[in-house]
Order: structure tokens, then C-alpha cells, then sequence
């Protein structure tokens, strides 16, 4: 697919406009060095702008590894003066590539009319709505930018989910509906604790090892689904997605670096466990996660491969809430 690339004036205009924001007298800040994965982020606002207060970005846990990231939230009408002509939309969440070396990054979505760019030079994004934030987008309004700023800092993000306890986590994946934010609920209800049910960014550490980090501690509940609220959390419902939205309490929630001693790969066409090569693993957690992050198309394969062939993994099928005990204190609890 042939990608566009952003003309002169348009990076003339944003960069007009960066200048205008950051020298602004009516900013101000409402999260300061608020977990991002494996960075800070500060979160800003104009006057009269949307209230994003409860957006489910994460508070202060362990040593941050990264630069941090600043985010400003406009109004749609201080996008209208620029022109997105000469660009191409790609499948992702509708990202608009301006050339991968060129600095600046886009995400539009025209049937909400939200627009989000991001200077990669300065660390500085800016999102540009009509409305608030759906309870969607509340949950993972920034999930675009995770990945940009992970890939640069060396990492990546993967379409997981990730129960934790002491300093060593288990990555569980599957497609959507395969039971990732079910055996999550079950985890915490046998006492452990997680990093996000769909979003989770991964380093790599030395030669062999992976940490994963949270970056949002938000997680969905499928409707008339049998199991429990998760503890420790408030709950809000989706329409769009036709799921419970849940917010969990940073006492359940881990944003800071913990091992990643296996991933368990959902698949409820699977009768038996069994193991999984790397080749296996890297198929099956390479597409799904490319199908949710935009852009950087290579560098997120390449790294998901290096962790497929180093971290062990297991296909397994639905498990019972005794066996989903059973296989997180083997794995979990040394």
C-alpha cells in the first residue's frame, strides 16, 4: 500500500500550533508523571476544554525507565484550520501514515470525529474531540500512542492480558471472546493481581528475560456473563461494545516491570494443554497485535518474534476457576 506523505505546510501548521499550545498562559495540568507503561505521561487541558479526569491512567509505581510523554486535550475546531490532503488511511484504527520518518504521527476517526497526532521529536501529543470520551476510549484512550512511544524507547506493546504476583507475571492472550478478561476476574478473585486485560507493554531485559508493565487498569466483562464483578473496582457499561467497562483500584493493579515467566494462549477449540513452539506463539501473538497497534508494522513483529523464541508458552482451553488456581500458583508462586 502506497503511503502518503505529509506536505510542507502541514507540518508548518502543527508545529504553529505545538508552539501556540506549549507557550498557551491557559493550560494546565491535571496528571503528573501518571504511569504510561514504562514512563511517565503528563496530562494536560485548555480552558473550557472536556474534563478527562477520568480517563484510567495509572498513578506513581515503580522506577520509571523512560522519557515521559506530555498530552494536551483541544477542541476539534482548533484542528479545522489544518488539512490531512495527501495522506493515506490505513486498516488500524484508521491511522493516518505521514511517512515513517517524518516525525509527526496521526489518528483520525472520522465517525467520531476525533482527531490525535503526535510529534515524536518532542514527546508532545495532542487530541483534538467534539465530545468527551466514550467509555471505550476512556478505557484506552491512548492506546496509539502507547505503541508509538514504545517502539521508540526500545519496547513493544502486545494485544495480552497479564496476572502478576511478587515480581513474576503470566501474559494471557487469545482472540477476542476466547476468555482472557474471564480468567483475569478469576485471578483476582483467587487474590493476585493484574496489568490490563488488553493492553500490556513488554521490555526486554539482558539477553533471555522480558518484563511486562501496565498501562491501563481498566478491563471488560462480556453481558450475561456469569462471573463476579472484579473486587475492587467501579463499573460503567459500554454500549458500543455491549460490555461492562470496570475500573480496577491501584491495590489490584501492578503498572510496574514484573518477569514474564510464561504466556498462556487461550483457545477454546483446544480439548488439552499442550505446548506451544516458538514459531507457534509468534503466529498467533504477531497478526492479532498488529491488528490492534498502528504503524511500525516491522519493528512490532520483529520483537514479538525475539520474545516468541525466549518465553515458554502453553495453548490451553476454557479453565474451570479451580484450575485457573491451580495453574497461576504453579507458575506465579515461587
Amino acid at each position: 500500500m502506497n503511503r502518503g506523505r505529509t506536505s510542507n505546510r502541514l507540518d508548518e501548521r502543527l508545529e504553529e500550533l505545538e508552539s501556540r499550545v506549549l507557550n498557551a498562559t491557559d493550560t494546565y495540568q491535571i496528571r503528573k508523571n501518571a504511569r504510561f507503561g514504562s514512563r511517565q505521561l503528563s496530562l494536560h487541558l485548555l480552558a473550557e476544554s472536556h474534563d478527562f479526569e477520568a480517563l484510567t491512567l495509572c498513578s506513581n509505581g515503580d522506577q520509571l525507565e523512560n522519557r515521559p510523554v506530555k498530552v494536551f486535550e483541544l477542541t476539534l475546531q482548533q484542528f479545522d484550520e489544518l488539512k490531512l490532503e495527501g495522506t493515506t488511511l490505513l486498516s488500524a484504527y484508521d491511522a493516518i501514515q505521514l511517512g515513517l520518518k517524518d516525525k509527526w504521527k496521526i489518528i483520525f476517526s472520522p465517525g467520531v470525529r476525533t482527531v490525535f497526532t503526535y510529534n515524536s521529536e518532542t514527546r508532545n501529543a495532542f487530541f483534538f474531540g467534539l465530545s468527551a470520551a466514550s467509555e471505550r476510549a476512556r478505557g484506552e484512550v491512548f492506546r496509539h500512542l502507547a505503541h508509538w512511544v514504545s517502539i521508540e524507547d526500545g519496547n513493544f506493546l502486545v494485544h495480552a492480558a497479564s496476572l502478576t504476583r511478587g515480581n513474576r507475571a503470566v501474559l494471557v492472550a487469545g482472540n477476542s471472546g476466547a476468555g482472557k478478561s474471564s480468567l483475569i476476574i478469576q485471578g483476582l478473585e483467587h487474590g493476585y493481581q493484574f496489568q490490563g486485560d488488553n493492553v500490556i507493554e513488554i521490555m526486554k531485559s539482558g539477553e533471555t528475560l522480558f518484563h511486562s508493565f501496565g498501562v491501563y487498569r481498566s478491563l471488560k466483562r462480556r453481558l450475561l456473563s456469569t462471573l463476579r464483578e472484579p473486587p475492587h473496582s467501579s463499573r460503567s457499561f459500554d454500549s458500543a461494545i455491549g460490555k461492562d467497562i470496570f475500573y480496577v483500584e491501584n491495590e489490584k493493579f501492578v503498572a510496574g516491570a514484573r518477569q514474564v515467566v510464561k504466556v498462556l494462549y487461550l483457545d477454546p477449540e483446544t480439548l488439552d494443554a499442550q505446548q506451544l513452539s516458538s514459531r507457534e506463539l509468534f503466529f498467533l501473538l504477531g497478526p492479532n497485535s498488529i491488528g490492534q497497534f498502528p504503524l511500525y508494522e516491522g519493528a512490532l513483529l520483529s520483537r514479538i518474534r525475539d520474545f516468541a523464541e525466549r518465553v515458554a508458552a502453553i495453548r490451553s482451553p476454557r479453565m474451570s476457576n479451580l484450575q485457573v488456581g491451580e495453574m497461576l500458583k504453579g507458575s506465579l508462586v515461587v
